[in-house]
């Protein structure tokens, strides 16, 4: 980091103190928002062959159903903004292969991960492992430290609970 000598020297105005991130132009926050996706775009891509049979609908019902921690019908069809008709085919497919087990509760049934479905995650996750590792060593020149802050800063955008709402 450039000391204050040598902003001056380059003519540059001094940092602000203790400036926000909030306070960086729309520009350079777009900037930071399209590597995040990109990152993330990336990431999903590396693991598309691991979620091999899975069709890109039953990818999202699995995915939903993950975050969700245990979800009825209901609520699947809702956050996935779609018809309980039109996911019944790739879920009633999901529960048969094991990746998903259906639990009678009252009306609805709850929907968790089965052995298949923690399986695969589990495969997913050292897939995208495999990758963060690639991507590091194909520059060298960040540390630990810097991995670190990432993951620090990360966690500090999407807060304690998830992202803001």
């Amino acid at each position: 980091m450039p000391n204050d000598d040598e902003i001056a020297e380059a003519g540059l105005p001094p940092p602000e103190e203790n400036a926000h991130g909030a306070d960086l132009p729309d520009k350079t926050l777009a900037h930071l928002v399209n590597a995040v996706l990109a990152l993330a775009e990336d990431l999903h891509e590396a693991s598309i062959p691991w979620w091999d049979p899975l069709t890109g609908l039953q990818v999202l019902l699995f995915t939903t159903i993950v975050r969700g921690g245990g979800v009825t019908r209901t609520d699947l069809g809702r956050d996935c903004r779609t018809s309980r008709g039109a996911i019944s085919p790739g879920l009633a497919s999901l529960v048969r292969q094991g990746y998903v087990t259906d639990t009678p509760a009252g009306v609805d049934s709850v929907l968790t991960l089965g052995p298949a479905g923690r399986d695969l995650l589990e495969r997913i996750g050292h897939a995208r492992v495999s990758w963060i590792r690639h991507a590091l060593r194909a520059h060298p020149h960040l540390s630990a430290d810097d991995a670190q802050r990432l993951i620090d800063a990360v966690e500090h955008l999407r807060g304690s609970d998830g992202p803001p709402r």
